[in-house]
């Protein structure tokens, strides 16, 4: 594992997928809403999500600022980390995850836990 770690390349692969631990985090999510959260996980990890961003790059008339509050483009990692209208969301979010994701923040290693 450390040679893993430690090689000079993969960075963005080694933040999109993270060493694989024996426990499968997906097993501990339950309920009936299952696809939909693996959906939107997914689409949030990949960028196709309905972000402002990504509808400017199908429809380059859309502006691409973001909705809430017009401060830059509208990404996944702004919405997540940035955007002062979530503050309060963003606190709840990232206490669980202080001790578990990667630092910097970003939201593949968030959205990696």
């Amino acid at each position: 594992m450390k040679e893993f770690l430690d090689y000079p390349s993969g960075c963005q692969y080694k933040g999109l997928f993270p060493y694989p631990t024996k426990k499968r985090w997906l097993d501990s999510i339950t309920g009936t809403n299952r696809k939909a959260f693996f959906k939107t996980i997914t689409r949030l990890r990949t960028g196709h999500c309905k972000t402002n961003l990504y509808l400017h790059k199908m429809i380059p008339d859309n502006s691409s600022l973001c909705r809430n509050c017009s401060l830059t483009e509208e990404s996944p990692e702004h919405i997540i980390l940035e955007c002062p209208i979530h503050h309060a969301a963003r606190l709840l979010l990232l206490e669980p995850c202080e001790n578990r994701a990667a630092r910097p923040f970003n939201p593949n290693s968030l959205l990696a836990e």
